[in-house]
């Protein structure tokens, strides 16, 4: 049977030692790490399948021009094209996925369903309070923040995983602490 997993990486969860670990062994037994051309997949997954693939901050960043942005996708596109036809047991885990619109979502079950018979959705997440500290530790290293809002640092899980039930379908998707 053909099956992809979906990993939604909430950030604090350990995604990225799972990234780099399944990146550098190809997969793990039958299960194959998606080969989108980087560790974390999250970026391309979103581009590609965003409402709009110019407002995705890591183009920002980059400076990418709309003809870039362009080219990027495409390039998405084959890789994405050779995952599917590869099928078997394949993973794709990337942190910004837990962001995407519930209408990129669709896009991207309906582009994996034509290729793969099951899509199943694994997620972790971390206890709110533990989140929020981590989250507030980060900004403060790397942003110079100096003051806790508490509001502007609770996940919100609700929200952001109640649409991969609405998606793929509750039996489809695993959250787990």
């Amino acid at each position: 049977m053909s099956r992809l997993i979906l990993h939604i990486g909430m950030p604090k969860t350990g995604t990225s030692s799972l990234q780099e670990t399944l990146f550098n062994l190809g997969g793990v037994g039958e299960l194959r790490y998606a080969n989108l051309g980087v560790v974390n997949h999250g970026g391309v997954i979103t581009s590609f399948f965003a409402d709009d693939p110019h407002a995705w901050r890591g183009h920002r960043v980059a400076g990418r021009s709309p003809e870039e942005i362009k080219s990027y996708n495409q390039q998405t596109l084959t890789r994405l094209e050779a995952v599917c036809e590869a099928h078997g047991q394949q993973i794709i885990s990337g942190e910004d996925i837990w962001h995407m619109s519930q209408t990129a979502l669709i896009k991207l079950r309906d582009f994996f369903a034509k290729h793969f018979e099951r899509i199943e959705v694994v997620g972790y997440a971390r206890p709110p309070a533990s989140f929020m500290a981590s989250a507030f530790q980060q900004l403060v290293k790397n942003h110079g923040l100096a003051r806790l809002r508490v509001e502007a640092y609770y996940p919100r899980y609700r929200e952001k995983f109640e649409k991969f039930d609405r998606v793929f379908g509750r039996e489809n998707v695993t959250l787990r602490l």
